[in-house]
């Protein structure tokens, strides 16, 4: 019954303007006269809020959508309730823009296109956004920090997450 469920938001198609930019990765969009959906933005994972260009995230999608028309390309529904979407203003993937702008990592859990790894590894190579910092930290990481086994860093990021948390440790 649950795959049926998500079966059919799967498949399903809205529209509305954008109400609210909670952070780098999560609207709020007005889709009709007394109904607000909140949408998670799929395969991205933004830096949380008190992180390090959390803000930034935040307001650069802001930018994008706040007040405008959207499409929401539905995928499916979080644990927190939340609708997993692809959100589109006109022709733009306002998704992968996130990524290829530097301010969020391609959600490789959850994740299995392709184009938004592309977008990544551009955005790192051009130091764009969050990747001006050489030790960014992953945003599943950050809310999980002694568990920094899930994402797979580069050398440099091995190194910088060791120090924080061995600083962490003695304090």
């Amino acid at each position: 019954m649950l795959a049926a469920l998500l079966l059919l938001v799967s498949n399903q198609e809205l529209s509305g303007t954008v109400v609210g930019v909670l952070d780098g990765d999560t609207i709020e969009v007005k889709t009709g006269p007394a109904t607000v959906t909140r949408v998670r933005l799929a395969d991205i994972d933004a830096p949380e809020k008190s992180q390090a260009f959390g803000q930034r995230a935040k307001e650069a999608l802001s930018r994008k959508v706040f007040g405008q028309e959207v499409e929401i390309l539905m995928h499916n529904r979080d644990r927190y309730g939340r609708t997993v979407a692809t959100v589109m203003n006109g022709d733009r993937n306002i998704n992968l823009e996130m990524v290829q702008d530097g301010m969020a990592w391609w959600y490789r859990q959850y994740s299995r296109n392709p184009n938004f790894g592309f977008a990544e590894a551009q955005a790192r190579k051009l130091s764009k956004g969050l990747w001006i910092d050489q030790f960014a930290v992953p945003p599943w990481d950050f809310r999980h920090p002694s568990s920094r086994t899930t994402s797979k860093p580069s050398s440099s990021q091995s190194k910088s997450s060791s120090k924080s948390s061995s600083s962490k440790k003695k304090k």
